[in-house]
């Protein structure tokens, strides 16, 4: 358990009328950002509303917490961050189930807004995805929440989705969606920790069901996702010159 001491009183400075616990329970659901450096703000807008939710309402919150001295607000980056100690009595606070549901709000939030798993995240397949820091944060860091989240099965099938999206060389090409986002979005070391994600969360699986001498499938799942790993490190290791196709 953290030393609270200092924020003792963070009840009453969210909501000084006490007159909801709301905007309290807002507060610490940032704690699911722990860890990740400045995030858009939209991002929280998502969290604590969902898609299509009010976010005029969530901005003014979010600037109220930042006068508080709640948390640090960058108005020229359109970015939001907690201190070390801040996030560590959030966490506290929202205890292992709460922060879990709270993850895995934001991540359903994320997929919604993406246009739904159910229909193969058609909002990844325009152009300008990637344009909205928001979107950029959440394709770097969405297997994550999944994984906090417990949500096995829906980062598994992010991770196999098949689409018509646009390469970072600006062609729409067809191929494994996650791959291609993540190789016009971020980087290839990004995608391996949710490929990295996804294996830890299949060994867990199969160990579960082995203790309860259950038949273990996902023990294929776990070889696919070491293949992968494998495969992405070769292709970086070529980039980077490490590896060349000059004859033995």
């Amino acid at each position: 358990m953290p030393d609270n001491r200092g924020l003792r009183h963070l009840p009453e400075a969210v909501s000084p009328a006490s007159r909801s616990l709301a905007e309290l329970d807002r507060y610490l659901r940032l704690a699911v950002f722990e860890h990740q450096g400045p995030v858009p703000a939209r991002m929280a807008y998502l969290l604590w509303s969902g898609h299509g939710g009010d976010e005029r309402a969530d901005e003014e919150l979010l600037a109220l917490l930042a006068r508080r001295s709640l948390l640090r607000f960058d108005p020229a980056r359109g970015t939001f961050n907690l201190h070390d100690l801040q996030f560590g009595y959030a966490r506290w606070a929202m205890g292992g189930d709460g922060l879990a549901a709270a993850h895995r709000g934001l991540a359903h939030a994320v997929l919604d807004g993406w246009g739904g798993a159910g229909l193969e995240l058609p909002a990844t397949a325009s152009r300008s995805f990637g344009s909205d820091p928001a979107d950029q944060y959440a394709v770097e860091h969405l297997a994550g929440h999944l994984a906090a989240a417990g949500e096995a099965e829906l980062l598994h099938r992010l991770l196999a989705m098949e689409g018509s999206v646009f390469t970072s060389a600006g062609i729409k090409a067809s191929g494994n969606l996650w791959f291609t986002v993540h190789d016009r979005l971020t980087d290839m070391a990004s995608y391996q920790r949710d490929v990295a994600a996804a294996l830890t969360l299949a060994e867990a699986a199969t160990d579960d069901a082995l203790a309860r001498g259950e038949q273990a499938p996902g023990v294929a799942t776990e070889i696919r996702y070491a293949l992968m790993l494998a495969s992405v490190g070769g292709i970086e290791r070529f980039h980077s010159g490490e590896l060349s196709l000059r004859p033995g």
